[in-house]
């Protein structure tokens, strides 16, 4: 499976809009293809997955194809194991001076009420 599989295998709802902000819940099996081998002994859910949470969450909100323009900015202060809940909150934020034609994206990665990550991301339509 691919690692777009495996985040649509995981997806359990998607709620909200542009205006408002958006919610997004999964929760990740333990055998998806994204575990094996980070690690095998200590199974976590890689930081690029998690990135593509949000693409794929906007993609879903939006109905067309997104690519990421650019990693504005990342943290990942805790790992997520398989079978974890996780909500992602989504803000679209206001293109900047440069960014015309763009989706400027602030993400907030939770597990229960704590926060495990955060990505910042400007993201443009797929044209092909």
């Amino acid at each position: 499976m691919s690692l777009y599989t495996d985040i649509e295998r995981s997806k359990i709802a998607v709620s909200g809009n542009f205006k408002e902000g958006i919610r997004a819940e999964f929760n990740f099996p333990a055998n998806l293809d994204l575990f094996k081998g980070h690690f095998s002994d200590n199974p976590i859910l890689p930081g690029i997955a998690q990135i593509e949470l949000v693409k794929i969450t906007l993609e879903t909100v939006l109905g067309r194809k997104l690519f990421i323009r650019k990693v504005k900015k990342t943290k990942f202060s805790r790992p997520i194991k398989p079978e974890t809940h996780v909500l992602v909150d989504i803000d679209i934020l206001a293109p900047k001076d440069g960014e015309k034609g763009l989706i400027p994206a602030k993400a907030t990665v939770l597990t229960g009420n704590v926060t495990v990550g955060k990505i910042n991301l400007l993201l443009a339509e797929q044209t092909t």
